[in-house]
């Protein structure tokens, strides 16, 4: 009968339709999985430069420290330079 022809015409139109939804489907859950993969490297690599950054920054501050120290060992030796000058000129004078 027509009705029974076109109760199968659409039941095979929609199961064309669910085949094409399927097909559909693993498409994104394959891209799903692929996406997920790289924001996993993405966030091991974020990981990985944060270590580093703060790895570089401890170093900058440790050489921060050292330039500081050595500006002040540097002073300190420049006015020891100049009061040992100024003693040897005294005695120099002293001894004209």
């Amino acid at each position: 009968s027509a009705e029974l022809a076109q109760w199968q015409r659409r039941v095979g139109e929609l199961g064309g339709r669910v085949a094409e939804l399927e097909e559909t489907l693993s498409k994104a859950q394959k891209e799903l999985m692929k996406t997920q993969e790289t924001n996993g490297k993405l966030q091991r690599d974020l990981r990985e430069n944060v270590a580093q950054k703060e790895d570089q920054e401890e170093r900058i501050a440790t050489l921060e420290k050292r330039y500081l120290n050595a500006q002040r060992e540097s002073t300190s030796l420049h006015d020891l330079n100049e009061k040992l000058e100024q003693e040897l000129q005294h005695k120099e004078a002293q001894l004209k």
